[in-house]
């Protein structure tokens, strides 16, 4: 007789701590990093192999999955979305093997112990320093451990493809390989994850919502920048020139605008740290001070071209900012005399 299918299951029913002492504490800081299921994540639960096999092909296609020992299979799985990024987090009760052939990019990363992946006659091991990227189209093979749990990220098939495309158009495509969370790539996965989470809550503000686009470009962009690395020195100076130069536009025209680096990230298709170190090569500068550049320079072309009645706080807002102490401040900073001085100089020669 199947067992009961129950919805609606607690945080503590999905990430529960290893049964390894030694690295209880390593696995504690990294389940805090990422944000837990919410309560508005649909929730699944089986211990019926067959009830398992027919939601997650649903949910991504057909597999094949085999209990490799005794008792409750003890399968929970809760997911959200966020535009058009899955969320998933994922349990099991006893070790298992499971094949299949994923229809998006799937990215996964054990919070506890390591799963072990076979892609043809490679094996490739998903620790909580290494996340598994497992490339649309192509069959694994997985060894779950018991009680423990899987953070999952599902982005479409030819997003990531398409941005490796464009960052290196000789490249081979996408393949299952290995993903080093070291040098501050697992706090960026994790504040990443705490943002899509926060993006997907039906509840959220209205203001939130919009993001899901400029979290989707940056999810897509750091997984770019992991695959071929941060520097745009490796990518074609054709493609980098041109990111740099449309985020430029776009920036000239939004100026009133709140922006911020997200934003921009969206903008170029890429993610932070690609966008930061292509606007170091290129323009010497970070992105939002390059921002911060072009709206004093706004600024002070208005004043050069003031007429009598003109207002140094409507021309600073027009630009784009807010704080106009601030404002003042950089701008002597950056000119060597204060808003008012230039307003005066301009009015006195006109």
């Amino acid at each position: 007789m199947k067992a009961a299918v129950r919805y609606q299951m607690g945080i503590a029913d999905t990430i529960r701590k290893p049964s390894n002492p030694a690295s209880e504490a390593g696995t504690r800081e990294r389940s805090e990093l990422f944000a837990a299921p919410p309560t508005f994540a649909a929730g699944f639960r089986s211990d019926d192999l067959d009830e398992v096999r027919a939601f997650i092909a649903r949910y991504d296609g057909n597999h094949r999955r085999m209990a490799l020992g005794r008792g409750a299979l003890g399968y929970s799985m809760r997911t959200a979305r966020c535009g058009a990024i899955d969320l998933g987090w994922m349990r099991t009760g006893m070790r298992q093997k499971v094949s299949g052939v994923p229809h998006g990019t799937i990215l996964q990363l054990p919070m506890g112990r390591p799963h072990v992946y076979a892609i043809g006659d490679r094996a490739f091991e998903a620790r909580p320093g290494a996340a598994i990227l497992l490339a649309a189209g192509q069959e694994f093979t997985i060894y779950t451990e018991p009680d423990d749990c899987l953070v999952v990220l599902r982005v479409g098939a030819s997003a990531l493809s398409d941005e490796l495309r464009d960052r290196l158009p000789a490249s081979a495509g996408l393949v299952t390989r290995e993903i080093a969370l070291t040098g501050g790539r697992l706090e960026a996965l994790a504040s990443m994850h705490r943002a899509l989470v926060q993006a997907a809550d039906p509840q959220a503000s209205s203001s939130h919502r919009p993001y899901a686009a400029q979290l989707e470009a940056r999810v897509i962009g750091w997984l770019a920048d992991c695959l071929v690395g941060t520097n745009p020195a490796s990518t074609r100076p054709a493609v980098t020139v041109q990111r740099v130069r449309m985020v430029e536009e776009w920036v000239d025209t939004h100026l009133a605008a709140p922006i911020t680096l997200g934003r921009l990230c969206a903008v170029a298709g890429v993610g932070d740290r690609w966008l930061e170190s292509a606007f170091r090569a290129h323009r010497g500068q970070t992105p939002l001070g390059f921002v911060m550049a072009r709206r004093l320079a706004r600024v002070r072309r208005s004043l050069l071209d003031a007429t009598p009645g003109a207002s140094i706080t409507q021309l600073a807002h027009d630009a784009g900012f807010v704080h106009l102490g601030r404002f003042a401040a950089r701008y002597r900073r950056a000119y060597g005399e204060s808003p008012s001085q230039t307003l005066q100089r301009s009015l006195r020669r006109a």
